[in-house]
């Protein structure tokens, strides 16, 4: 993971965001519970202006830090959805293309004072959910 990671974080320094995103799905795939990489791969895909990639990328990175407890992250990564979200209706005006949006919405909710709880079925799903790097076929041989 970290060597992934780390490349992925050399080359988004350096701008090469296709060689980013590349390393930073095989990150993911390799722990797709860590939300550093798909945070870092939500803001690479933002800066390619695939608005729905990353906001799908922003949401698993929210949900695991919120799993963690982790409301300051959580809460500045909300930020980041607002500003995705308000692109995506932008560029992206057609109402059947929104609804479509909103049904593909990251979607578990089960909340314990304040927390998002998950049971061992919802995290084995999660992970295998989660280990999907979205738009990944921008990335594919990236080196």
């Amino acid at each position: 993971y970290n060597s992934n990671y780390n490349l992925g974080l050399v080359y988004q320094l350096l701008r090469n965001y296709n060689q980013a995103g590349y390393y930073y799905c095989n990150a993911i795939e390799t722990e797709p519970m860590e939300y550093e990489a798909h945070f870092n791969l939500a803001i690479v895909l933002n800066n390619l202006k695939d608005y729905v990639n990353a906001n799908k990328e922003f949401q698993k990175a929210s949900l695991i830090l919120s799993s963690k407890g982790d409301n300051e992250k959580s809460k500045y990564i909300s930020y980041m959805l607002i500003d995705v979200g308000q692109k995506i209706a932008l560029f992206n005006r057609d109402d059947e293309h929104l609804k479509k949006l909103e049904e593909e919405k990251v979607t578990y909710s089960k909340y314990k004072s304040g927390k998002v709880v998950i049971d061992e079925k919802d995290d084995e799903e999660l992970k295998k959910d989660f280990a999907v790097c979205a738009g990944k076929e921008k990335f594919i041989g990236g080196v």
